[in-house]
This record gives C-alpha cells, sequence and structure tokens, in this order.
C-alpha cells in the first residue's frame, strides 16, 4: 500500500498527500506553545534513521507509521508551558546540540518565491552533503519542519505540521509528501499567508510586521552522533544536569540582586523623604507668608511685617529671637486700643504642629464686658505667639537650608572643575569620565571625538592609525600609533572593529584564498617570501598550490617547474619516452623496430629508441641506410 502511494507521489499523481493518525500537539497534557519543540524533534528523529541506514523508500515509509508521529509528538507531553521557545533556545539544548548540526539560518518574505528559494537551498545542500537535510521555518506565531529528503528517483519534500488545520487534517498533526519543490512552496505559501494589508499599513506595530517574514534554520544530522549506547546518554544527561544547576545558579543571583535592590530602594526613600523635609518647611513659610494678617488696618503694619522678614533672612540662626520681639510689639497694640470696642479681623494660623484655627468674627463695634475683653486679649496675644513661633521655625529652616545648598552647588562646581579635561579635538570641556587617553603620549580627548577620527581613518583603509594631535605637531619624535586595545575601548561598530583587524593583519601578513576548499587565511609576509609551494592551513583541506603558477601540487615531495619541465621529465620516465637528440622532441614508440626517425620540421634526425643514441641527420636514404647497419651492428634494432 505505502509503495503504490509513494510511486504516485513520485510519478506526480498525488500533490499534497497527508498522512495523518488523530494526535496532534494538543493531545494530552501539552502546552500551547511546543510547535517549535515538535518541528525539531521530528527533524532530529528523521535525519538519525537515516543516520541509521533507513534510506529511500524504506525511510519514507517508516514517515508514514503511527509509531513515527508518536514518537515525534511525545517531547510536547513533557512541555505545558505557554511560553513560546525560540529556535536558537531549543537547538542549544542537550538533546539537540549533540545530534543535530546547524547549517545556516536563511530569511525571507512568507510568499512563494521566499519558500521558492529556501527549497532550492535545502535541496542543494541535501545534494552537496549526500543525505538529507531539513529547514525548520518559523513565522509568527508558527513552526513547521520542511524535510528534504535524499532519495535515487529524486528528492522528497515532506512538511510536519503539528497543529491540526481545518480541512487537511482537522483533528490532528500531520506529515504533507510532494515530489515537487513547486508544490511544496505552494502548500508553505498557502499554510503560512498573511493579510498583505496589515504588513503595509504602518500604524501597526513592527510584531504585525513579522507576519510578512519567515525564518527557516537549515539542519543536518551530526556527523560523529552515537546513535545507541549507554555513553551516548549518560552523556547527554550530564550536560543537561549541568544546564540546570547553571540555571539554578543563575536564579539565587537574580534573587541576590533582587534583595539588594529592595534595600537599594527602601534607602532612596528615606534619602528622599530627607531631602523633601526642607521643601515642605519652605511649603509651611510660604503658606504663612499668604496667612499671616496684620491685627490692625493701619499703615505702620506692613512696615513692621517687611522689617520682620528682613531680620529673618539677614540673622538666620536667631531668627526665633527676632520673631519673637516682633510679635512682642505687635501684642502690645490691642493693650494701647480701648477696651469698650474693638474691630476684630479674620486670624488663621499656618501652625506645622496643628490644623489652621480662625478667630472668630465679631460685630464692630461691640460693647463687651471688660473682663470678656481681657479674656479675648489675651486669646489673641496666645494666636499671634503660635503663629509667630512657627513662621519662624519655617524661615530659620529654609535660610539654613539656602546656605547649605550655596555650599553644595559651590563644592560641586569646584570638583566638577577638577575632574574635567579639555578634549583636544572639539576643545569642549567633558568629564574624566568620557576620556580617552593615548599610551605613549598621554593626549587626551573625548571619546565621541577620537572614535569619529578612528572610524574615518578605518573608513580610508588606512593603518596605523596615529594619534590626531601627535600627526599635527612639528618635530622629530614619531607620532604615537594607536593600539589595538585602545581601539578597543572606543566602543566602535562590530564591521569597523572586524576592517581594523584585517587592516592590522595586513601589515604582517597577507590573505590568501584556498581553491580547494573555497576559503581565506592569512599568511606572514617573511613566510611567503621564503617558500614556493603553499600548503592550506584549514583543518579537512591540506590542497598544496605553486605560488607562481597557482597549479595544484599533488605530491609536494617532488619537484614542481610552473613551464611542467619536470611534470614532463617524470612522466616520460615513468612511461619509458625518449628524446628526439636532434631537436628534443618527446617521442613514443608505438610499435615495430627500434628505428625512430624524427619528424619535426627541419630535424631530420634518425636515432635508436632503445639506446636513445643518435644514429644519422640526414635526408640521403644511402647515407640513413649505411648509417643504420653500422649502429645496430653493435646494438638491438627489434
Amino acid at each position: 500500500m505505502s509503495s503504490d502511494i509513494l510511486r504516485d507521489i513520485a510519478t506526480g499523481q498525488l500533490t499534497d498527500y497527508v498522512v495523518a493518525h488523530g494526535r496532534s500537539q494538543y493531545s494530552g497534557a501539552g502546552g500551547l506553545s511546543a510547535c517549535g519543540l515538535a518541528a525539531m524533534n521530528c527533524a532530529r528523529l528523521v535525519l538519525l534513521k537515516e543516520r541509521a541506514d533507513l534510506r529511500g523508500d524504506a525511510l519514507l515509509e517508516e514517515i508514514m507509521k503511527e509509531s513515527t508521529t508518536d514518537e515525534v509528538l511525545s517531547i510536547c507531553e513533557r512541555w505545558s508551558s505557554v511560553s513560546h521557545l525560540d529556535i536558537e533556545d531549543i537547538i542549544r539544548s542537550s538533546i539537540f546540540n549533540r545530534s543535530l548540526k546547524l547549517l545556516v539560518v536563511d530569511y525571507g518574505r512568507s510568499d512563494y518565491s521566499g519558500f521558492t528559494r529556501l527549497l532550492e537551498r535545502l535541496r542543494n545542500e541535501s545534494n552537496r552533503r549526500g543525505k538529507s537535510s531539513c529547514a525548520v521555518i518559523t513565522r509568527p506565531p508558527e513552526i513547521v519542519a520542511c524535510l528534504c529528503i535524499s532519495h535515487p528517483d529524486g528528492e522528497f519534500y515532506v512538511i510536519f505540521d503539528s497543529h491540526p488545520r481545518p480541512g487537511a487534517h482537522p483533528d490532528s498533526a500531520a506529515f504533507i509528501f510532494n515530489k515537487s519543490a513547486f508544490a511544496t512552496a505552494t502548500y508553505l505559501s498557502n499554510l503560512l499567508r498573511y493579510d498583505s494589508s496589515l504588513v503595509s499599513d504602518r500604524d501597526f506595530g513592527w510584531q504585525t510586521q513579522l507576519l510578512g517574514n519567515f525564518s527557516g534554520h537549515l539542519v543536518v544530522a551530526q556527523a560523529d552522533t552515537e546513535l545507541e549506547g549507554a555513553e551516548y546518554w549518560a552523556s547527554t544527561a550530564m550536560e543537561a544536569s549541568l544546564e540546570g544547576l547553571a540555571l539554578h545558579a543563575d536564579q539565587a543571583q537574580l534573587k541576590a540582586e533582587n534583595e539588594s535592590l529592595k534595600a537599594d530602594i527602601a534607602r532612596l526613600r528615606d534619602q528622599i523623604a530627607r531631602l523633601q523635609r526642607p521643601q515642605r518647611a519652605q511649603s509651611v513659610w510660604s503658606e504663612a507668608k499668604r496667612s499671616y494678617p496684620a491685627p490692625y488696618p493701619d499703615d505702620t503694619q506692613p512696615t513692621k511685617r517687611a522689617s520682620f522678614i528682613s531680620s529673618l533672612a539677614q540673622q538666620g540662626s536667631s531668627a526665633i529671637a527676632v520673631a519673637r520681639s516682633y510679635t512682642s510689639s505687635l501684642s502690645r497694640s490691642p493693650s494701647q486700643s480701648q477696651p469698650s470696642t474693638m474691630k476684630s479681623a479674620p486670624l488663621t494660623s499656618a501652625s506645622s504642629r496643628s490644623s489652621q484655627q480662625s478667630v472668630p468674627t465679631m460685630p464692630s463695634p461691640v460693647t463687651v464686658d471688660p473682663t470678656n475683653g481681657a479674656k479675648i486679649e489675651r486669646d489673641l496675644h496666645r494666636g499671634y505667639d503660635e503663629t509667630a513661633d512657627d513662621l519662624a521655625f519655617a524661615l530659620a529652616q529654609q535660610h539654613m537650608y539656602d546656605e547649605e545648598h550655596r555650599d553644595l552647588e559651590r563644592e560641586r562646581e569646584r570638583i566638577s572643575l577638577s575632574q574635567s579635561f579639555t578634549c583636544n579635538i572639539c576643545l569642549d570641556r567633558h568629564s574624566h569620565e568620557d576620556a580617552a587617553q593615548v599610551d605613549n603620549c598621554a593626549h587626551t580627548f573625548c571619546r565621541d571625538c577620537i572614535r569619529g577620527h578612528v572610524s574615518s581613518q578605518i573608513g580610508q583603509r588606512l593603518y596605523p592609525i596615529v594619534c590626531p594631535l601627535c600627526s599635527t605637531e612639528k618635530g622629530e619624535r614619531e607620532p604615537t600609533v594607536l593600539s589595538d586595545g585602545f581601539v578597543q575601548q572606543l566602543g566602535l561598530s562590530e564591521e569597523d572593529y572586524v576592517i581594523f583587524v584585517e587592516l592590522e593583519m595586513a601589515s604582517f601578513s597577507m590573505l590568501l584564498h584556498c581553491r580547494g576548499c573555497d576559503k581565506s587565511f592569512f599568511v606572514v609576509k617573511d613566510e611567503l617570501d621564503s617558500i614556493n609551494v603553499i600548503t592550506c592551513p584549514l583543518p579537512g583541506c591540506g590542497k598544496s598550490w605553486c605560488k607562481t603558477c597557482s597549479h595544484f601540487i599533488d605530491d609536494i615531495s617532488q619537484t614542481h617547474t610552473c613551464d611542467g619541465t619536470a611534470e614532463l621529465q617524470r612522466l616520460m620516465g615513468d612511461k619509458g619516452w625518449k628524446y628526439c637528440p636532434g631537436c628534443r622532441t618527446p617521442a613514443e614508440k608505438i610499435g615495430g623496430c627500434n628505428h625512430m626517425a624524427c619528424k619535426s620540421p627541419g630535424c631530420n634526425t634518425h636515432f635508436c629508441y632503445l639506446c636513445g643514441e643518435a644514429i644519422v641527420t640526414s635526408v640521403n636514404t644511402h647515407d640513413v641506410n649505411r648509417a643504420l647497419s653500422r649502429h645496430y651492428a653493435g646494438c638491438q634494432q627489434f
């Protein structure tokens, strides 16, 4: 049955053939985001089955079995978290890292052309390595696996989808078989399609833009993976245990850092509360200044109040004494008035120790009993005393805060001037934290300026890079060369630093390209000048070639000549060929006697193939016959 299906798939009669067995990643206790684990487990199991000499139709029939689906989905039951795992995180785990090798990560648009390019790259990898390969495709939030199965009749494409799909496989995961890359790319583009209007709308966030793109992780089976044996699984368990211990250590460190941060937060809150106390005193002073009234609306009270505040500002710590003397002068004013009548204005006490209290407003004029008048006068004096004490305390606190603030500002300015420097390029002053000092000449620059100088020199491919200030000085002293350690501390971009390293190595080495492994390597210039044959030092290559003519040399123990003289000499020795003694043209005897006549124009030399000696140089038949008789009298002609 399976063989007939595979034959129909191979001939193209069946496309998008679905094999499903009623189970998906959601079966059992599996998590909602286990599709990445299922796809990676599918790649691992199928590629390792091929390593176990299960190839061609046998491998395809094995994939169609229900036991294979159960084995692939078994890993989902062990992952109950709703967190979505990235393929980079999954492949770093022990079981996948020891069994699969990541070749490349390909990115593209989630449409037919993008998947066609991915499948072409997948097929090229399979053909080059002579074995099956797999692309784990991520189009957020879904992950599927696409296998390129190596087969004598041409590659087969098998898609594994752990999600149930309406119509195709509504209640289970499935393997989808195809023979052509066209049908496979069409299926993938329909499976992972997206709404182009959402992607083109710039009002949506970058997460929405990801729906229009995919990433494909191309993997093959590790070459050194042991498929069975206790030693392999013990090593895998050991690596997994060490990874778990490392995570526990990281968790303990994060807990310790969290406790430390909590302590810092509590300390900073206390510090903020202390710093806010002068501000609260300032607010109390402002409120008292707004709400403190003159006891009598005469022309002398504004002058007294201005004099009172001026005295507080000037005397500072003795402000309370000044406030009390001012209050005493206020308290004497009511006693000098008539005891029978008085005008009362509302009094508001702004106290930091109690809530605001108001003296009741009385009708004016009013006739009072002398006893009640004395009581009211004492209450007024008590209100004046409390108000003056509160106001004096607030002003004294504010005065001390202002003095301390001015001292701190002066100290901060002094420290700032002592810990700053002037950049020799932009001539601005900067903090010493932003300083970059050249080692030998001790010239100091801000990091932005010297970084811009180094990036400009790298962009022009100039090396060595010297101190910009040294290069402008006139003198016999050589300018200081910026060292590699200095450049590393400037925070260059990764591309600029790679170019800098290449320029640095190019000063004493040369970049060579090996046509054998199609890779490049550096060779020290002095060593390159002293050798004639170059051997690739990269692992797995070892190709050798002539430095002058670039021809590959199979055996470096034998002499090589660029014009092929030594190689021809060895070939003639191996074949037993002879040189014409007249013109040095190589000659080979196919049959007949040992008498050889050179046919090169203008040569006309007759020689013996057995001993290689010249017999005669002539076109005269009589002379040739006499010379032949004379030579073969002592040599063998046949």
